[in-house]
């Protein structure tokens, strides 16, 4: 086996990801699995039974190369297979409105019945067997293994596409020639895509992660950064890359999508937490789902803080304030997109203010009484100078909470979200996610998507073939 090939490689999908037949597709930006549906026995099968222990951590490096031999040989790519083999069929809706080119649709199956070590699996759009990623895992909370599957493809607006995925084995694998390589290093994950783009992620989550555009040998966040951060009560603001993770899981990797899990047991003080990173490789985009269970003491604010690194005298910004709202930043003054939190009237206010040492001055704001959806900050940015761009997009924003993005000449971003006092979010769960997509100027051709795209991944509904 390659040294560089990572040890903990069992996948675990979080049960943030895992949801229950005929619940309707939750709005999380990390949860691109939209729906699990329970297939039945002539359909189902298991592939893999995990122990019950794969932390990282808990194992010899010999018994973690061990796993990772077992996962490699079952763990199946995309494949064909004979008529007769069972199947199941779903659709996939682009619901934004929004033209997708080479997108990722990620989705997953439960299985309740064995099958042999032997079967494998594909995917066939109108009949013909498409390029898949399929990885059989256990789905926290979950009855039973389950099937994850990624792939790519394009989309009209508002266009569906309905797929089958085939099972049986008699197969030949179908999968991508390129895309994702994952490897692990003693400190650290370095995600990479064809060696032209590379995040890397420390094990003890010091700055969240760094990214490189290694063709263009640029830089677009730096290893000083400080990362998650979070507030209990009226304490300080305390980085969350003080504690090291209880566990680190590799929820699943190959050449289409890989994602890490980051698990404390008690951290933020008193609760529990889980971080989840989910990469795409047709996109040079990140998915952050920071989940913080409840506690006594009171949660008032949480976000992440990263490094920029942007040149010139002048960055350019975009706000999704409203309709669009752009300005720049210059010498000593922060540019910040502030919301919320929802009057009782149904409003939500919002604001765009530049930030000095002497002050702070409103740029663009909400009317105190308008209550129309469209006036509402949709919540993602754009950060820019001469040649990168990052994009920027807050699930959830401003939904019950005050929340902002903010960015200063120095190219320090901030990600924030404040819990107003009363409310039940600051001693119940809590949750933050974000997508970043890092992009080449001009914009327009760069990033050959829209930043609405982030907040709106393909949909994807499940029927039987019994069902049809």
């Amino acid at each position: 086996m390659p040294e560089d090939q990572p040890l903990c490689s069992f996948i675990l999908r979080s049960a943030l990801q895992s949801r229950p037949p005929n619940l309707p597709p939750d709005r999380h930006l990390l949860s691109r699995v939209r729906q699990s549906i329970q297939m039945p026995a002539s359909v189902a099968g298991s592939r893999l039974q995990h122990p019950a222990d794969t932390a990282m951590g808990r194992h010899s490096e010999h018994q973690m190369r061990t796993l990772l031999i077992v996962a490699m040989l079952l763990a199946v790519p995309s494949a064909g297979v004979g008529e007769d083999s069972p199947s199941s069929i779903f659709q996939a809706s682009e619901t934004a409105g929004i033209r997708r080119r080479s997108d990722v649709v990620s989705t997953s199956f439960q299985l309740n019945a064995a099958v042999t070590p032997k079967t494998n699996f594909r995917l066939l759009r109108n009949g013909d067997p498409i390029p898949a990623q399929f990885f059989v895992g256990s789905a926290v909370g979950s009855s039973g293994p389950t099937v994850f599957v990624d792939f790519v493809d394009n989309f009209g607006p508002f266009e569906k596409r309905e797929y089958r995925i085939e099972q049986g084995e008699d197969v030949t694998p179908l999968t991508r020639k390129s895309g994702f390589r994952l490897r692990e290093t003693d400190e650290a994950f370095v995600v990479s895509n064809r060696d032209a783009i590379e995040w890397t992620i420390r094990k003890d989550l010091k700055g969240l992660f760094t990214f490189d555009h290694l063709t263009k040998e640029l830089t677009y966040v730096s290893a000083n950064s400080t990362g998650l951060f979070f507030r209990l009560d009226s304490a300080s603001v305390t980085r969350f890359d003080q504690q090291k993770p209880d566990r680190i899981l590799v929820v699943r990797t190959g050449p289409v999508a890989s994602a890490l899990r980051f698990e404390y047991d008690n951290w933020p003080p008193g609760r529990s937490s889980s971080l989840d990173l989910e990469f795409f490789a047709t996109k040079s985009w990140v998915y952050a789902s920071w989940q913080i269970g409840p506690g006594l003491q009171a949660l008032s604010e949480l976000g992440a803080e990263l490094q920029l690194e942007l040149t010139g005298r002048e960055k350019l910004i975009d706000f999704a304030g409203g309709d669009f709202v752009y300005t720049t930043v210059r010498n000593g003054q922060v540019a910040r997109l502030q919301a919320g939190p929802r009057r009782a009237t149904g409003h939500v206010p919002w604001g765009v203010f530049h930030d000095t040492s002497a002050g702070s001055l409103p740029f663009v704001v909400s009317h105190p009484e308008a209550v129309r959806r469209s006036t509402a900050a949709a919540g993602w940015a754009h950060v820019m100078d001469d040649t990168r761009c990052s994009a920027i997009s807050i699930d959830e924003f401003a939904e019950g909470t005050e929340d902002r993005i903010e960015i200063d000449h120095s190219g320090r971003l901030t990600l924030g979200r404040r819990i107003p006092d009363g409310s039940r979010l600051r001693t119940d769960s809590a949750k933050f996610e974000f997508a970043i997509h890092f992009v080449s100027m001009p914009v327009h051709i760069g990033a050959r998507t829209s930043p609405q795209a982030m907040a709106a991944p393909i949909e994807v509904t499940w029927r039987t073939e019994e069902s049809k």
